[in-house]
Formats: C-alpha cells, sequence, structure tokens
C-alpha cells in the first residue's frame, strides 16, 4: 500500500432506529423483534469496531442518522437523509475511509465506501422464504427486549403508495451496495447469495467472541482486511 492511498481516518456509519434510554424499562423481557435486535446488533457492531480501528492506530468515529420507526416511509427519509450528507471531509480532515454496517446507512455517497454485510439485504432475502440468514452479535445483559415495531422494510399493508415505496427501497438498497468500492460479507452464506444476484463480494468474518480486546490478534486480522486497498475496479 503506498503512503499516499494509506488509510488514516475512517467513519463507521449506521442507522440509529433505537433509543434504549427513551424506552420504558421492563420488568420481563419479551421476546425481541427481529428488527429492533438486529439495530441493537449493528450499533454494538460500530461501538467494537471504532475501538478496533482506534488500537489500530486510526483515526476513527461512529457517525449515526436517526430513523423515526421502521415503516418503509420512515425507511425512505433515512435513505435520503443519508444521501444528503457530505462525509468526505471533517473540519478540513479528509476522511479515507467510510465503512457501511446496515440499510438505509449505505446510501451515502463517498470516494472510498465499505458495505459491511452482516445481514442478508431485503432485494436477496425476498427472492428466498424462510428467515434472512445475519450474524450472532452478543449484546450487553442491559439490552432487553422492548416494544415490537414494523419490520424494516414490510408489506404492502399500510397506504396506497406502501408498494411503490417499498419498491423504491429495494432499488435503492442494490444502488447503494453497486456504488460500494468494496462490499464484505460477516459470514458465507451471505457471500454467496450477493455473487449469485451479480454484487461481487469479500469475505471478512467478525471474531467469534466479540467480548475479545480490540487490540488482540483476532480483531486485527479483521481490521487488517478491512482497510487493505484492493486494485482499482
Amino acid at each position: 500500500m503506498s503512503e499516499q492511498n494509506e488509510i488514516k481516518t475512517v467513519l463507521v456509519c449506521f442507522t440509529q432506529a433505537v433509543f434504549d434510554k427513551l424506552e420504558p424499562a421492563v420488568e420481563e423481557p419479551e421476546e425481541e423483534d427481529e428488527s429492533l435486535g438486529q439495530a441493537r446488533r449493528v450499533a454494538k457492531m460500530a461501538a467494537d469496531l471504532v475501538l478496533a480501528l482506534k488500537a489500530a492506530k486510526l483515526v476513527a468515529e461512529t457517525v449515526s442518522v436517526p430513523q423515526r420507526s421502521f415503516a418503509p416511509r420512515d425507511v425512505a427519509k433515512a435513505a435520503f437523509g443519508w444521501r444528503l450528507l457530505d462525509l468526505s471531509q471533517s473540519n478540513g480532515v479528509k476522511v479515507d475511509l467510510l465503512v457501511c454496517l446496515d440499510f438505509p446507512a449505505w446510501s451515502v455517497s463517498h470516494p472510498y465506501k465499505v458495505c459491511w454485510l452482516l445481514t442478508m439485504p431485503h432485494f436477496v432475502s425476498r427472492r428466498h422464504s424462510g428467515p434472512r440468514p445475519s450474524l450472532t452479535i452478543p449484546l450487553p445483559s442491559s439490552a432487553t427486549a422492548g416494544r415490537v415495531l414494523q419490520p424494516i422494510i414490510g408489506p404492502s399493508n399500510g397506504p396506497e403508495d406502501t408498494s411503490q415505496t417499498v419498491a423504491s427501497l429495494l432499488q435503492a438498497e442494490r444502488r447503494g451496495l453497486s456504488e460500494a468500492k468494496r462490499v464484505l460479507a460477516g459470514n458465507r452464506e451471505i457471500a454467496q447469495e450477493l455473487a449469485r444476484s451479480g454484487l461481487h463480494t469479500e469475505f471478512n468474518p467478525l471474531p467469534l467472541d466479540l467480548a475479545t480486546d480490540p487490540a488482540g490478534p483476532a480483531w486485527q486480522a479483521v481490521i487488517k482486511r478491512l482497510i487493505t486497498l484492493p486494485n482499482a475496479r
């Protein structure tokens, strides 16, 4: 890697759809909604990733855009918000790399955007029956189940334009991935399905135990693969 192309500054992007401190306490945890649990896992992943990047002597920070709910209209608004952002610099400092962990975060534009998938994209999973494959990311014990929310891109059971909104979201989801310099998959099943969909994908698994020291060899191997610049595509 040449010196002028070295990655020094990284922003880890995710959509913040869960605000735990605003949720009422529950005495007995109920079964957690899939979208709600995934939002919590992504937020934890972002925090852990930033710690690992900093341990690798990189300048790193998280960037999140709030999303009101998982209803299609609110997801669409969040996607538009991401699209309007200019994250190429921060106070005159160049941002070398964006790592986007979810949709609609990967709607953001950047010269070097990497999408790291923790779950199967909706435009792929909707072709199949059954649950969407995802990574199992341990959560802190305090992260209990809250109210059940609508799936991130739900069925057409709302206003008349919901089906059109969902269709446009699926298109935006694929477009954001196709714009990325690299698409990383957290497990092999995601990588294989994306390859069948015509998207070049690299396999970059997370440490099996996310409680591992961010400065340790397991996390640092992940970071090395993440910041390695491949040949121009």
